[in-house]
């Protein structure tokens, strides 16, 4: 009876002797918009596959781009719909997935292209001061438990039109010009702005 005693004595020392509840996981709520003029695209990709096999392999993929600035005399929520906008016609365009990590890449690229303003800013990649604009495929739920998920927020804007970025870039006193398949009707361009060629990421 003593060696009993002694042992339930020690479990409760080790476990407690009452249960405790353990808090269910706090989910915190995406942080509104931040004004920063510096930003990047970021690709996140939560995916489980094997089940058919009686496997449960977690897969994902990291991708956060180069930082940019907006155009100057740009405000963020236009600078979002433009590039809301870039990216539905890189994928109606090129037929690229949607919110895919090949969308992000190419619309990362056309950035680079000096007519649109955007201009690129020494960081490195894991620099949490730069707004992360945030694409997720995948599972968005395995994202919300993500150190990521804090620094979210909903950037991008569907069925932006062309006339609403040619009205967002005549306030900031610049032409733009819509993009282009070349005639073999595989690499981007925008015309008439730059000679540049977009090309598909590998």
């Amino acid at each position: 009876m003593e060696i009993k005693r002694k042992l339930q004595e020690l479990r409760n020392k080790l476990i407690g002797k009452n249960q405790v509840e353990i808090p269910k996981e706090v989910v915190l709520e995406p942080v509104k918009f931040i004004d920063n003029n510096t930003y990047r695209l970021h690709y996140i990709k939560y995916h489980t596959f094997g089940q058919r096999y009686g496997y449960s392999i977690q897969e994902l993929i990291n991708w956060p781009c180069e930082a940019f600035s907006i155009p100057k005399g740009m405000r963020p929520e236009d600078a979002f719909k433009v590039i809301s906008y870039l990216t539905d016609r890189v994928e109606e365009l090129e037929s690229i997935e949607k919110a895919s990590l090949r969308s992000v890449c190419v619309t990362n690229e056309l950035l680079d292209v000096e007519g649109l303003g955007f201009e690129r800013v020494e960081r490195p990649l894991e620099d949490d001061s730069v707004i992360s604009l945030f694409t997720i495929d995948g599972d968005f739920e395995k994202f919300k438990q993500s150190k990521e998920y804090p620094r979210y927020f909903d950037w991008y804007t569907p069925n932006v039109s062309k006339e609403e970025v040619e009205n967002i870039y005549s306030n900031c006193g610049i032409k733009f010009t819509d993009l282009e398949l070349d005639p073999k009707g595989k690499v981007m361009k925008i015309s008439k702005i730059s000679n540049k060629r977009i090309t598909k990421p590998n």
